[in-house]
């Protein structure tokens, strides 16, 4: 989109090719369906139909990592994320007992915290990323590595920023999945259909 706006009216001629790639891009987010269609697989068929051995296997190799982290020099801003990455992971392996515990009793529970879980899922995993380019970093600078003192600075802003500003937003997910599906599954259609231009 904001290339089609520097291309201005030309964005939209096919001589450009910028009209194709806008609409690559529309029809990309829905190739395998939507988020909704996405978060229903994940937390359905790929992690309660395997009774929870993918969860289990991937929070695993996060707390291995972290507890490497946490036990190894590093420096101590690393220790602290390498903390809160910890925390997420847990509070995230957690959730899923908790939505298979209700989903044993009533369905509903995993189409009413499949998005959030999805959501939840990819923070937590872009959390485990920044903080190996973090460490990745860290030892760029000590050692000297190939690129710039700059290049690895950027990357340890860069994850600090994560774990400061985005990684919080997992706060607002964990409360959105563990809340009871009755909040949505006891409206009715009709409240949605109020014709006020009658």
């Amino acid at each position: 989109k904001c290339v089609e706006k520097v291309y201005g009216g030309h964005g939209y001629i096919k001589s450009n090719k910028q009209e194709q790639v806008l609409r690559d891009m529309r029809i990309a987010s829905v190739w395998e369906g939507t988020t909704q269609i996405q978060a229903l697989d994940l937390l359905g068929r790929k992690i309660m139909l395997q009774k929870l051995q993918p969860i289990n296997a991937h929070c695993q190799e996060i707390y291995n990592f972290c507890y490497a982290t946490l036990t190894t020099g590093e420096g101590q801003r690393v220790k602290w994320h390498a903390m809160k990455l910890l925390f997420k992971t847990m509070q995230w392996h957690f959730a899923t007992y908790r939505i298979a515990a209700g989903a044993a009793s009533n369905k509903d529970v995993i189409g009413m915290a499949s998005v959030e879980y999805l959501m939840y899922a990819g923070y937590v995993c872009m959390a485990h990323h920044w903080l190996k380019q973090e460490i990745a970093a860290e030892k760029g600078l000590k050692d000297g590595g190939l690129l710039t003192p700059e290049f690895y600075q950027a990357k340890i802003s860069t994850s600090h920023f994560y774990f400061e500003n985005l990684l919080p937003r997992t706060d607002a997910l964990y409360t959105q999945m563990m809340s009871s599906p009755e909040s949505v599954m006891k409206l009715k259609a009709e409240h949605f259909s109020f014709d006020h231009a009658l």
